[in-house]
C-alpha cells in the first residue's frame, strides 16, 4: 500500500494546480477523434428481439442456454455440465434478408461477463450460409464490467477471405472453452452484448501533424520526480530495477530502458561517475557485463535482490527478441556518457549475437540456443526494439534494411497501419508507436502519421473509468506505458491525454501498469507501480523517446585487427645450446642466438614491428622459456621509453600445456596464471588485451595435461574480474564453453603428411574457418592461423621426422593468407597467428634464415597490407638497419663497447628505425661497430693479423687476463685465462672470417679487429 505524506500533499496539490491551469489551455491540435463509433451492423430493434435469436448448445452433455433481452442489451445465460470435453453455448441470427459487410473492415461490440472461471471465452462468428468465419476473445466471458469497442478487423476473421461478404446469413455469439483435466466442474454465467457495429476504418480521417506537449512548467517537475521515482527502485545488492514491487522481479526490457534514461541524465568525469544518475547506471551495466549469457544474451528476469535467473528464455527455447536488444541500446548509452571500458566486451558480444541473425536483406531471425536452430521473427515489436539497438550501434544501413523489410512486410497499404506481425493483421499499439518514432524522421512522416491516427481510434478506452487511453490490444483497459510511448510518437490527442493520465500517478510518481486488474483476451492488467511505464513518463514528459539517439554517437571503439607471430624463447647459445643442439632445416641470419639476451629480443622485436607485426605469443613451458620472458618484457619498455608515440608493440603468453600438472591439484597452473596477475600484468603496459581483458593462450596437445574446463576454472579463481580470454590452438567441441577464440595450427589435412610435402593442408582450412562458425555464438571472435611450411626431418629430439611440408618457393604461406583475407563469415576474424617466427626445428619460421634471407618478411608486409588494410613499405633497408642494431647492441652487451659511451648512438639507431629512417637508423648503429679502439689497457699487442692458425698476444704486464675470441654477430667462439705476458693461441679450428679479440683485466677493456684468412 502506499502512503502519502504530508510533503507529497502538498507537492501534488501544487502541481495539480498548475496541471488544471495547464489543461484550461488544451484544444485538440487535429479533427481526428479517439476511438469510432461506425454504424450498428444491424437495427436496434431487430438485436434486441429476442425472438429472433436462437440458442444453440450441447444439451446431451448438460449444458443449456437462454435468451434475454432489454431496449439495448442481449444477455446470453449459459451453463456448462460437468467434464472434461470442448464446451460451448452460442445464440445466433439469421438474416433475413442476407446484410453485406463487403464495404466494411472493422467490426466491434460492448460486452460484459459475470463472475465464471477465467477460461471462459467468448467468439464472434459469421455465416454465408456455406462459409464460416470466426474470432475468439480469450477469458472475456468473466469480466464483470463493460468493455466498450472490443474490436476486431475483417483481416483477422478466421475464413475471412472465404466468405461472401456481400451476402452474410448468419451472426452469432458463443462462449466455450475447450477440454482441459483442470476445467472438468460445472459453471454458469450471463453475458451482455450491446452496440453491435462495423465501419469502413479505410475511410478514417488521419492526422497531418504530429501534436506534442506544451511547453508548460509543469513537464520538467513530473520527469523530475519520475526519474526520482525509477532511482527508488534500484536494489543496493544487485544493481537491479525493479519491475514489479509485488513480486521483487526485474524484466529485461525495464533495465535497458533504465539504463538509457540513467545514461542520459547521469555525468561522468574520467570515466567515474559524479551523480546519483551516474551511479546507478554503473552499478546495472556492471550487473548486466557479469550475468551475460555466454552466447551473449541475457536472461529474461532475474530476483531483483538476488539476481538469480528467473526466466532465461521463452517457453519455445528461443530468446524473445522483444526485450533483449534493449540491454545492447541500454549499454551502448552507457558508453556514449561514461567511456567505460568493461562494457564493451560485452557489446560486441551482444552486438555479435544479434548481427548473426540478420541477414543481408534486413530479415531477422531468433534462435534456440541450445539447438542452434534458427527461427524467423515475425513480430513488428521485435524488429523495432533490434532497428533501435542496430541504430545505437551506429550501423544505419543494417538499421534501415531492417526497417525497410519489416515495413515491406507488416504495412497495410488499405487501413495505413502496421500490423502486429508478418502474417498477423492484429493491430497492436507498440508495432505502431514504436515504428512511428523512426519513421516520422523519414520523409515518410506521414506513414507515422496514419498509424498513430488508425491504432489511436482502433485501441481507445478507458477501461473501468479514469483515465483514458489505449490498450495494447483489445481495448479492455488503459495501458499506461502503451498510452505513453503514443503520446512520445506525438499521436493525436496527446496533450489531452498527458495530462489527464499524470493526475493518476501514486504518490511515489510512478504509474500504474492499468487502470485496473484483469486478465481477459490476451492482456495481463494490474494496478501495480510500474518501472517501464514511469520509465515512459520521463520521456513524455521530458518531450522525448527511447528512439531518440544521442546527438554525438561515440560508438565503442571495436578491437582493431591484430598480426601476432608465435615465438619461441626456448633457444640458448651457440650450436650445441638447447634446442640449437636438436637439429634445424636452415640457419638464422645472425647465427645461432640466445633467447635469454636482450639483444636477440631487440632484434626480433624490431624486425617483426618492421614488418607490421603487432606482437608476439611466447610460448612457455619451462623455467627456460621463463628466463627469455623476463628478458622480453624489459626489452619491449626499452624500445616505448626511446618512442612511445610511434612504436606499439605488445606480446602474450601460450601456456604450453605439456608444462602444466597431469592431475588435481593443479598446482603449476596456478602458479603460473598467479604470476601473470601478480607479476607480469602489473609491470608492463605492452601485454596483449582483448578490450580491457588480458589474452592467456593455450598450446594444446591430443594427449592433454589440462583441459578447457581445468584451464577455464584456474583462470576463474585467480581473476575474480576481467577474466583473461582463453585462445585454444585447434577446434574442440567440448573446449568451446569454456574459451573465447581458436585458431587452427599448422599441419596437413586429416590424410596426413605425404612424402613428397604437398599436403599443406588446403582441406583442413577449408573446413576449419566454417567450422568454427559453427560455434561462433560461443566465442567472441576467431583467429586466423598461417604458416610457411613444415619440416622436422633435422630435428633428433621429438617429432617423426619425417613431417614435411614443402614451402614450394613462399606460395604456402601466400595460400593460408588468402584463407584469411578471403575470409567472410559473420563470427569476426579479430587476430591471425604466424606460425611461427622462429620453431628452427620443426622448419615453420619466418625469421630471416642464410637460405631464404628476407623473403618471407617481404610476403609478410603484402599480406598484413591487405589485411589490415595499411600500406607498409617493402623497402628492405630497415630489415638491415634492424640487424646493424642487432650488431651494435651486441658489442654493447658482450662488453665490447662500452655503454655508457654507445648507448645513446643505440637509442638515436633505434629512434631512427622507429621513425623509418634507415639510412640514418644505419649510421648510429655503424658508429658503434666501427669504432673499435677504445683501449683502456694500453701496451697490448695481438700479431700477425691478417692471421692463419695462430695468434700471438702480447700483454704490457704479467697480470691474469680473460681472453675472448668473438664473433662479426657477437658469438663467443673462444674464451682463455691468460697469466702471462706472451701467449700464443690456436685458432686453426676457427672458420675463415672477421673476429674481435677482446682482452678483460678487472674492469679495463682492449678490442681489437682481426681477419683470420
Amino acid at each position: 500500500m502506499y502512503t502519502i505524506s504530508k510533503g507529497h500533499l502538498l507537492a501534488n496539490y501544487c502541481l495539480l494546480i498548475m496541471l488544471l491551469l495547464v489543461a484550461k489551455t488544451i484544444t485538440m491540435a487535429q479533427s481526428v477523434d479517439l476511438g469510432w463509433k461506425g454504424s450498428a451492423m444491424m437495427p436496434l430493434n431487430l438485436f434486441t428481439d429476442k425472438d429472433r435469436w436462437i440458442c444453440n448448445f450441447n444439451q446431451g452433455a448438460r449444458d443449456s442456454g437462454y435468451i434475454t433481452t432489454n431496449d439495448t442489451c442481449v444477455f446470453l445465460h449459459w451453463k456448462f455440465g460437468s467434464g472434461k470435453r470442448d464446451k460451448f453455448v452460442q445464440f445466433y441470427q439469421v438474416m433475413s434478408p442476407t446484410i453485406s459487410l463487403s464495404d466494411k473492415d472493422i467490426f466491434g461490440f460492448d460486452v460484459k461477463g459475470s463472475k465464471c472461471d477465467t477460461r471462459r471465452n467468448i467468439q464472434l462468428k459469421f455465416e454465408d450460409g456455406t462459409i464460416q468465419g470466426t474470432y475468439k476473445w480469450d477469458g472475456l466471458a468473466s469480466i464483470t464490467r463493460w468493455c466498450e469497442s472490443v474490436s476486431v478487423l475483417k483481416k483477422q476473421i478466421g475464413n475471412g477471405g472465404s466468405i461472401s461478404w456481400n451476402a452474410v446469413k448468419v451472426i452469432s455469439f458463443e462462449v466455450n472453452s475447450g477440454a482441459s483435466d483442470n476445467d472438468i466442474l460445472p459453471d454458469s454465467g450471463t453475458i451482455a452484448f450491446k452496440k453491435l457495429k462495423t465501419d469502413s476504418a479505410a475511410s478514417w480521417v488521419r492526422a497531418t501533424s504530429f501534436e506534442t506537449l506544451n511547453d508548460s512548467s509543469v513537464l520538467p517537475i513530473i520527469a523530475k520526480q519520475a526519474l526520482k521515482a525509477i532511482l527508488n527502485r534500484q536494489n543496493s545488492n544487485t544493481g537491479l530495477f525493479c519491475t514489479w514491487l509485488a513480486d521483487k522481479v526485474s524484466y529485461l526490457y525495464g533495465q535497458g530502458l533504465v539504463l538509457k534514461i540513467l545514461s542520459s541524465e547521469g555525468q561522468w568525469e574520467n570515466s567515474k561517475p559524479v551523480d546519483s544518475c551516474s551511479r546507478a547506471a554503473e552499478k546495472l551495466a556492471l550487473f548486466l557485463v557479469k550475468n551475460q549469457d555466454k552466447l551473449g544474451f541475457w536472461p529474461r528476469a532475474w530476483k531483483t535482490e538476488t539476481g538469480d535467473i528467473i526466466y532465461n528464455l521463452e517457453g519455445d527455447g528461443t530468446v524473445w527478441m522483444g526485450d533483449f536488444p534493449w540491454i545492447i541500446t541500454g549499454l551502448q548509452n552507457y558508453y556514449n556518457k561514461s567511456k567505460d571500458k568493461r562494457v564493451i566486451i560485452a557489446i560486441e558480444k551482444a552486438k555479435f549475437f544479434l548481427y548473426n541473425l540478420i541477414d543481408s536483406d534486413g530479415k531477422f531471425y531468433t534462435i534456440n540456443p541450445l539447438t542452434k536452430v534458427k527461427y524467423e521473427v515475425s513480430s513488428g515489436e521485435a524488429y523495432t526494439a533490434a532497428i533501435l539497438s542496430v541504430n545505437e550501434l551506429g550501423d544505419s544501413s543494417k538499421a534501415n534494411k531492417m526497417l525497410q523489410y519489416i515495413d515491406s512486410k507488416t504495412w497495410d497499404t488499405e487501413l495505413k497501419y502496421w500490423q502486429e506481425a508478418i502474417n498477423a493483421p492484429r493491430v497492436v499499439l507498440f508495432a505502431n508507436t514504436w515504428l512511428s518514432a523512426f519513421f516520422k524522421k523519414t520523409s515518410d512522416a506521414q506513414k507515422s502519421l496514419d498509424a498513430l491516427s488508425f491504432s489511436g481510434k482502433v485501441l481507445y478506452t478507458k477501461g473501468p473509468s479514469d483515465p483514458a487511453g489505449f490498450d495494447g490490444i483489445g481495448p479492455i483497459a488503459t495501458w499506461y506505458e502503451g498510452t505513453l510511448s503514443y503520446i512520445c510518437a506525438g499521436g493525436t490527442g496527446s496533450r489531452s491525454l498527458f495530462y489527464n493520465l499524470v493526475n493518476h500517478r501514486y504518490p511515489d510518481g510512478t504509474v500504474p501498469h492499468y487502470n485496473d486488474s484483469v486478465s481477459v483476451a490476451g492482456i495481463w492488467a494490474v494496478k501495480w507501480s510500474s518501472l517501464d511505464g514511469t520509465s515512459w513518463l520521463y520521456y513524455a514528459a521530458s518531450r522525448k523517446s527511447p528512439f531518440d539517439r544521442l546527438t554525438t554517437l561515440d560508438t565503442c571503439k571495436t578491437e582493431p585487427k591484430k598480426v601476432l607471430m608465435h615465438y619461441m624463447g626456448w633457444f640458448g647459445t651457440g650450436i650445441t645450446g638447447q634446442h640449437w643442439s636438436c637439429g634445424q632445416p636452415r640457419k638464422p641470419l645472425i647465427d645461432y642466438y640466445d633467447s635469454r639476451s636482450w639483444t636477440t629480443s631487440l632484434y626480433h622485436i624490431l624486425l617483426s614491428w618492421s614488418c607490421g607485426i603487432d606482437g608476439l605469443v611466447i610460448n612457455v613451458k619451462d623455467d627456460f622459456d621463463e628466463q627469455s620472458l623476463k628478458v622480453l618484457m624489459p626489452t619491449i619498455n626499452k624500445i616505448r621509453d626511446i618512442d612511445s608515440t610511434d612504436f606499439k608493440y605488445e606480446f602474450a603468453i601460450s601456456y604450453d600445456d605439456q608444462g602444466m600438472d597431469k592431475k588435481e591439484p593443479l598446482d603449476t597452473a596456478l602458479r603460473k596464471i598467479s604470476y601473470l596477475r601478480d607479476y607480469i600484468l602489473p609491470n608492463t603496459s605492452n601485454y596483449l588485451y582483448y578490450y580491457d581483458r588480458p589474452a592467456v593462450f593455450v598450446f594444446n596437445y591430443p594427449n592433454k595435461f589440462l583441459t578447457a574446463k581445468n584451464f577455464y576454472d584456474v583462470t576463474s579463481s585467480i581473476f575474480t574480474e576481467k577474466q583473461p580470454i582463453i585462445l585454444w590452438n585447434e577446434i574442440e567441441a567440448d573446449a568451446i564453453d569454456y574459451i573465447n577464440s581458436s585458431y587452427p595450427w599448422v599441419g596437413p589435412d586429416n590424410t596426413g603428411w605425404y612424402a613428397n610435402g604437398k599436403n599443406w593442408g588446403r582441406k583442413y582450412l577449408q573446413w576449419y574457418y566454417p567450422e568454427v562458425n559453427q560455434y561462433g555464438l560461443n566465442l567472441n571472435f576467431t583467429t586466423g592461423g598461417v604458416w610457411p611450411g613444415f619440416d622436422d626431418k633435422s630435428n633428433n629430439c621429438w617429432g617423426e621426422k619425417n613431417r614435411w611440408m614443402d614451402r614450394q618457393n613462399g606460395t604456402i604461406y601466400d595460400s593460408t593468407w588468402t584463407f584469411v583475407n578471403n575470409y567472410q563469415s559473420p563470427l569476426p576474424l579479430k587476430w591471425v597467428i604466424i606460425e611461427t617466427w622462429n620453431d628452427w626445428n620443426e622448419g615453420t619460421e619466418i625469421e630471416p634464415s642464410n637460405e631464404f634471407g628476407y623473403k618471407y618478411l617481404k610476403s609478410t608486409i603484402k599480406s598484413i597490407n591487405d589485411f589490415k588494410n595499411t600500406n607498409i613499405s617493402l623497402d628492405t633497408c630497415k630489415f638491415e638497419a634492424a640487424r646493424k642494431i642487432y650488431e651494435a647492441s651486441r658489442l654493447i652487451e658482450l662488453k665490447l663497447r662500452d655503454s655508457v659511451k654507445h648507448y645513446p648512438d643505440l637509442k638515436l639507431a633505434i629512434k631512427n628505425l622507429i621513425l623509418k629512417d634507415c639510412s640514418n637508423a644505419i649510421s648510429f648503429a655503424e658508429n658503434i661497430i666501427s669504432n673499435i679502439n677504445e683501449n683502456s689497457i694500453s701496451g697490448i699487442k695481438i700479431y700477425p693479423n691478417p692471421s692463419n692458425n695462430k695468434l700471438n698476444i702480447e700483454l704490457n704486464d704479467i697480470k691474469q687476463s680473460t681472453m675472448r675470441v668473438i664473433g662479426i654477430k657477437g658469438d663467443i667462439m673462444l674464451t682463455k685465462i691468460i697469466n702471462r705476458q706472451f701467449e700464443t693461441i690456436d685458432i686453426s679450428n676457427l672458420p675463415k672470417g672477421v673476429y674481435f679479440i677482446q682482452i678483460l683485466q678487472e674492469h679495463k677493456s682492449f678490442v681489437k679487429k682481426i681477419v683470420l684468412n
